[in-house]
């Protein structure tokens, strides 16, 4: 959406698929697209004051079922 190109078209030019999307693939695909940011902040459930604008990466703990 920052690029003004459709998803489907981002995936065929950072050769990814959707269920690839990490926290490294959004950074490569910020720095081919050329748009500035910042190395990421890992709080591990600190607190922190986040910026205007920002991405976030949760991590879900998960639940096993039997």
């Amino acid at each position: 959406m920052l690029a003004g190109i459709s998803v489907n078209e981002v995936i065929e030019i950072i050769k990814s698929r959707k269920w690839q999307a990490s926290l490294s693939k959004v950074i490569e695909t910020l720095d081919y697209f050329g748009f500035l940011h910042k190395k990421p902040i890992y709080t591990k459930g600190r607190n922190i004051n986040m910026p205007k604008c920002c991405i976030v990466n949760l991590e879900a703990k998960r639940k096993v079922t039997l």
